[in-house]
C-alpha cells in the first residue's frame, strides 16, 4: 500500500524507497517561481535535472549517482518554509497550505542541522542552510559519504561566487577545505544539471577556481 511514485519513474530499488516516503514527497511541493528559479516547485525542479541527467549521462557511471543527488538535494527547503513564505509557500488552497507549514515544522525539528554546521555557516556568509538540511534528511536513505558530502555542498559554489563578486574575495582556506573533500567530478557534473534551465556560468566559474587553487 506504500507505492506512491507521484508522476516519478524510479530506476532501481533506492528510489523506489525515496519516492515512495511521504516525507519526501510533501517536502518536494514547495518553491514558487521565481528568479533563478522560473521551475516553481521543487518536484519539477527535481523532473527538469532528472530528465537531463537522463539525456546526458544515462550510458555513464555517474547515472544512478547524478538522480540519487538530484531526488534528494533540495528537499531541505521544506524546513525553510515558515520563514521564507514569499519564496517557498506554494499555491494551494489557504487550508492545504496551513496544513504544509505544520508539516515543514515537524520537518524542520526533526532534521535539525547541528548547531556547529549553522555557526559555520554563518561565520562564512554561506545562504544555502537548506542544503544542509538536505543533507540530514538524505542520511535517511544514504550512508555514501561521497553523495552525502555533494548534497551537503550543492550550492556552495554559488555562495563562493556571491560573496565574491560582493566583496572582491572569499576565503581561500575555506574553499579548498571544502573542495578538497568532495568528489570534483561528480560535483561540477552534478552542478551542471542543477543549473541545466539557468542563464548561469557557475559550472564555468567553479573550474577556473579549482584551477587557481591547484584541485585539478
Amino acid at each position: 500500500m506504500k507505492k506512491t511514485y507521484d508522476g516519478f519513474k524510479p530506476i532501481n530499488e533506492l528510489e523506489r524507497e525515496i519516492f515512495s516516503d511521504e516525507e519526501f514527497l510533501t517536502a518536494i511541493k514547495v518553491g514558487k517561481s521565481r528568479t533563478f528559479h522560473k521551475e516553481g516547485t521543487v518536484k519539477i525542479h527535481i523532473q527538469q535535472i532528472l530528465e537531463y541527467i537522463d539525456t546526458r549521462y544515462k550510458s555513464t557511471k555517474y547515472y544512478e549517482n547524478l538522480r540519487i543527488i538530484a531526488i534528494l538535494h533540495d528537499a531541505g527547503k521544506f524546513a525553510l518554509l515558515e520563514n521564507l513564505l514569499e519564496i517557498y509557500l506554494p499555491e494551494l488552497p489557504a487550508k492545504e497550505q496551513k496544513e504544509l507549514i505544520a508539516k515543514s515544522i515537524i520537518f524542520a525539528k526533526k532534521y535539525t542541522v547541528p548547531k556547529n554546521v549553522v555557526r559555520n555557516m554563518e561565520q562564512y556568509k554561506f545562504t544555502s542552510g537548506h542544503a544542509s538540511v538536505s543533507y540530514v534528511f538524505a542520511k535517511k536513505f544514504l550512508k555514501n559519504k561521497k553523495l552525502l558530502d555533494i548534497i551537503r555542498y550543492h550550492d556552495i559554489a554559488v555562495d563562493f561566487k556571491s560573496i565574491n563578486e560582493k566583496t572582491g574575495a572569499y576565503d581561500a582556506k575555506m574553499f579548498k577545505k571544502i573542495f578538497s573533500k568532495v568528489d570534483l567530478r561528480l560535483f561540477v557534473l552534478f552542478l551542471k544539471c542543477d543549473n541545466c534551465n539557468r542563464q548561469d556560468n557557475i559550472s564555468e566559474w567553479l573550474n577556473a577556481q579549482l584551477k587557481l587553487h591547484s584541485l585539478i
